[in-house]
């Protein structure tokens, strides 16, 4: 009967609407950290890393250039949290993400010549 289990299906309207909250709280977080480097204090909080470990994998994966862009204030923090020693030692570097490769017959081809002249 586990095994059986079937995963909701995931309306495309819901996944913009997730897209969307996110933007509203990242624009929230921009808006507060406009004035201060860190969220709480003068100093790294646990909010600074609990907003850090929230967003490590969405900045490091999905959030490319063109949405950082749009939160310079929250991108600004999470790259201070992250260059922090201490951050380093306990999560280990991270690296923002990029936009994905052009997906046109020309981009494949200098791809794979590249790729194969090597």
């Amino acid at each position: 009967p586990l095994l059986r289990a079937r995963l909701p299906f995931i309306k495309p309207l819901s996944v913009v609407a997730a897209a969307e909250d996110v933007k509203r709280i990242c624009k929230g977080l921009d808006a507060h950290l406009a004035t201060r480097t860190f969220l709480a204090s003068e100093r790294i909080t646990f909010a600074d890393l609990a907003i850090y470990i929230a967003l490590r994998d969405v900045f490091g994966k999905l959030f490319g250039a063109a949405f950082r862009a749009e939160f310079p204030h929250l991108t600004r923090h999470f790259v201070t949290i992250a260059n922090q020693d201490e951050t380093i030692n306990a999560c280990g570097e991270v690296v923002l993400a990029r936009p994905p490769s052009p997906r046109t017959p020309e981009a494949k081809k200098e791809f794979f010549a590249k790729q194969y002249a090597e």
